[in-house]
């Protein structure tokens, strides 16, 4: 508080401070509200050294590009208004045409079929390759999840139809699997158009005979300057015995995927593939967390997709699928007195609304060399900001700063907590790459002690501080936990 409180300012020039709370120097989209932000009139946004940055008002918010936010840290950028600013030129383009949109930056190349609303081309400018597999399309799809019997589990004796909510059924219908693509939009509009920004909105309608209709509106940006395609979806869920995915056809030829598992990876064989022993083929959905990635065989490129908020997947050759709702039927409160109960068809799971955020990232290696593990976390924790009004009236250089940063590149600070029985703070971090690394670990005042501790912070050994970092080796995969005494007036 103290240090941002310093921060440059006058009343005729409020600032935004851009909090980053993940471990390394980052870009990100910096979003803020200018409500209660009188007389700026036209607005200009400047950077620490007065230069001036694209940015696009979008109801009421702020959207601009903040470059190099100090690990876990902050960044002042200064709201100069008054008088109308010519905004800088970006890389974005959109570019309209009877059968399709296309939103253009520097990195990419983006399609989106007005017939169907499916994206049908991402090329990868950098590297010259088309991300989508020739003559399909990103697309939401709907399965039927009807319960079926005659699955048994391991060590009981009922069957599995009694536990409809945590089966899946879409493989074992009647007569093989019944899918419906959503290819008929009621609407394809492009929505945001700037020099930030640009999307494209696809309205689509499910209707099932009985059920109130489904409503999905899906987003495709993209932003200035950087390689990643988003898509946020916004979905009013009123189906039963109904599952949706999203499909992404990728170009890229592989018989395994990667997927993010807790502080780690796994390696996953296509379940489709010829060699795929009786283990593998039984995995047709599976379980990761922020991202999975398909790199074809000698690894030389790749797909990340990213989520915000899904954990269940599956890969069909070249398409990976993200699981995004389900509606079987709540199971009856336990304990039952009959196991009839189980059958009874109740009010269906997950109606209502729902948000996901998912994003295409194109990369040159694999998912290492093109840090997957970093673009996920950036995506999922974003940028905080804070709009300072009401400045304190000092005048000079906007400011910045960082209290904790972590190298190299595959390590990964996840934690910054309290000690459960000090003033002591907690710093827990991991090597994402499954090879051995050297970790140093940065804080923005000399420490008095550091301590490496166990996972209930019982100490372990202690470390050399050298000046205002300590060094420790990490062994792949390893997770680390540091405890750390500052001084009392750094606290």
């Amino acid at each position: 508080a103290r240090l941002i409180s310093s921060c440059a300012g006058t009343k005729a020039a409020p600032s935004v401070i851009v909090f980053n709370t993940l471990s390394w120097v980052r870009d990100g989209v910096v979003e803020v509200d200018l409500g209660g932000v009188e007389g700026l009139g036209e607005v200009r946004v400047e950077d620490c050294d007065g230069v001036a940055l694209p940015h696009q008002v979008v109801d009421g918010k702020l959207v601009f590009i903040g470059r190099r936010i100090p690990a876990l840290g902050f960044k002042e950028f200064k709201l100069v208004g008054g008088r109308r600013a010519e905004v800088p030129r970006t890389d974005l383009t959109v570019l309209e045409s009877y059968g399709a949109i296309a939103l253009e930056n520097s990195h990419v190349r983006v399609t989106v079929d007005r017939r169907t609303g499916h994206i049908t081309s991402i090329y990868d400018k950098a590297n010259g390759r088309e991300v989508i597999s020739p003559g399909e399309g990103v697309s939401l799809q709907v399965y039927d999840d009807n319960r079926v019997g005659g699955r048994k589990p391991l060590y009981e004796v009922f069957d599995a139809v009694l536990c409809d909510a945590w089966e899946i059924y879409i493989y074992q219908q009647s007569g093989g699997l019944r899918c419906v693509e959503l290819s008929d939009p009621e609407s394809v509009e492009v929505i945001e158009r700037g020099p930030v920004r640009s999307t494209v909105r696809v309205r689509y309608r499910y209707r099932q005979e009985g059920r109130r209709d489904s409503l999905f509106n899906v987003d495709v940006t993209l932003y200035s300057g950087t390689p990643l395609v988003i898509l946020r979806l916004v979905m009013d869920w009123h189906a039963l015995h109904r599952l949706v995915k999203t499909a992404f056809p990728l170009n890229v030829g592989s018989d395994y995927a990667t997927y993010e598992i807790p502080y780690g990876s796994i390696r996953r064989r296509n379940p489709l593939s010829p060699q795929a022993t009786l283990s593998e083929r039984a995995k047709w959905e599976a379980p990761g967390q922020k991202w999975v990635d398909c790199s074809d065989g000698g690894e030389a490129y790749g797909v990340s997709i990213l989520n915000d908020c899904k954990y269940g997947f599956d890969q069909a050759n070249n398409v990976i699928r993200v699981t995004l709702l389900r509606s079987p039927s709540y199971p009856p409160k336990w304990p039952i007195g009959r196991a009839e109960d189980f059958l009874y068809e109740g009010k269906p799971t997950d109606q209502g609304h729902h948000e996901v955020g998912m994003a295409i990232y194109p990369h040159k290696g694999d998912w290492r060399e093109a840090l997957t593990v970093r673009r996920a976390y950036e995506f999922n924790y974003p940028l905080i900001t804070c709009l300072r009004r009401e400045p304190s009236g000092g005048a000079g250089k906007a400011g910045s700063h960082s209290f904790i940063r972590a190298e190299p590149e595959n390590v990964v600070l996840t934690v910054v907590k309290r000690a459960e029985g000090s003033d002591d703070v907690i710093l827990r971090f991991y090597e994402i790459n499954g090879r051995v690394a050297d970790a140093v670990i940065s804080f923005d005042v000399e420490p008095v002690a550091v301590c490496e501790v166990n996972l209930i912070e019982e100490e372990i050994s202690r470390l050399a501080v050298q000046g205002n970092f300590v060094r420790i080796p990490v062994r792949p995969h390893e997770i680390k936990t540091l405890k750390v005494r500052f001084p009392a007036k750094a606290r």
